[in-house]
Formats: C-alpha cells, sequence, structure tokens
C-alpha cells in the first residue's frame, strides 16, 4: 500500500482516484475520504512530493494531515481560517 503511493508520487501519475482511499487506509493512513481524494493525489503528483517523501506511512500521513488543515481553511468563509491555517502551515 505505502508502495502504491509513493510509486504514484514517484512517476507523478496519481489520478483523481487512483491511488484510492482504500490503498490509503491500508497503508494506515486516516484522513482520506472520497471527498478528498482527488486533492491529496494531486499533491502526489507535486515536484516536491516524490518516492522519498512517501516512503512510510509517517510521512504520507503527514502530506494527508496538512493537505486536510488547508482544505478545511479554506471552506469560503471569512475569518475563521487563523487557528486551521496556522496547524497547516505550521507542517509545512
Amino acid at each position: 500500500s505505502v508502495g502504491i503511493i509513493s510509486a504514484a508520487a514517484q512517476a507523478n501519475n496519481a489520478t483523481d482516484s487512483t491511488p484510492n482511499a482504500s490503498t490509503y487506509s491500508a497503508a494506515g493512513v486516516t484522513g482520506v475520504t472520497a471527498a478528498n481524494l482527488a486533492a491529496i493525489n494531486s499533491a502526489l503528483n507535486s515536484a516536491n512530493i516524490d518516492g522519498a517523501a512517501t516512503d512510510t506511512g509517517g510521512k504520507i500521513q503527514a502530506i494527508v494531515d496538512s493537505y486536510n488543515a488547508i482544505l478545511a481553511a479554506a471552506d469560503s468563509t471569512d475569518g475563521n481560517a487563523t487557528g486551521k491555517l496556522r496547524e497547516g502551515a505550521d507542517r509545512f
């Protein structure tokens, strides 16, 4: 499972639905749902996220947690992102 995610990150070939939420779950990663899967997978295709950055469940979990913090802050509600965004920014 970690290998599938890491391979997708290395090849920059993750899609909106692959790796799927079950793959993340099997890797011990939480917080990946049908609602955020495409956004999380898009992170795997970024230049800074490669196989080495995703070669353990803990590293993948950190990416998911950071992305979820950003997605939570980007909720179109003015003034409520201070704590949420700060938590996400501290992870980078």
